[in-house]
C-alpha cells in the first residue's frame, strides 16, 4: 500500500484512505487483489464488506467509512496502481506458494468455511445461531 505515497494527496485525503484501509484490514496491495494478482477485488473497491474480518489482533475497530471516503479511496487506487477499470498497471502475479500448513480457509464472498485435505476441498457452512 506504500504506492499510495507516490501520488500527491492532502492530509485529509490520506486520513480518508487510511480509514478505508483499516476498515478492510489491508496491510498490502495483495490483501485487496484477487488470487491472480491482476485485479482489485470489487469488495475492496466499493468497501461493501470487511475483507479480513477475522484479523482482530492489532487492528483498531474502524467503522464503515462514508461514500465520500470510498470515492477518495478509489481515486487514490486509480492514481497509484490501476490502469483501466480495476486492473493493476503492474500485476502482482498469481499466488505461487500454497500454504500447506493452512488447513482452513474462509471465503468472504460466500461466507463459507473450506477445509483442504490431501485430496479434496470440503465446504462447511457456518451456523451463527449462538454468540461466539
Amino acid at each position: 500500500m506504500e504506492g499510495i505515497n507516490t501520488i500527491e494527496l492532502s492530509s485529509e485525503e490520506l486520513l480518508s484512505i487510511n480509514k478505508c484501509r483499516l476498515y478492510l484490514r489491508a496491510w498490502f496491495l495483495s490483501d485487496i487483489t484477487d488470487g491472480s494478482g491482476v485485479y482489485v477485488l470489487q469488495e475492496a473497491w466499493n468497501g461493501d464488506t470487511q475483507l479480513h474480518p477475522l484479523r482482530e489482533k492489532l487492528w483498531p475497530n474502524q467503522g464503515k467509512p462514508t461514500k465520500a471516503h470510498w470515492h477518495i479511496w478509489q481515486q487514490a487506487l486509480q492514481g497509484a496502481f490501476l490502469g483501466r477499470g480495476r486492473k493493476l498497471r503492474v500485476p502482482l502475479g498469481p499466488w505461487t506458494i500454497s500454504e500447506e500448513e493452512w488447513e482452513w480457509f474462509y471465503s468472504t464472498k460466500d461466507g463459507q468455511l473450506y477445509r483442504c485435505t490431501n485430496t479434496d476441498w470440503l465446504k462447511h457452512s457456518i451456523i451463527m445461531d449462538r454468540p461466539i
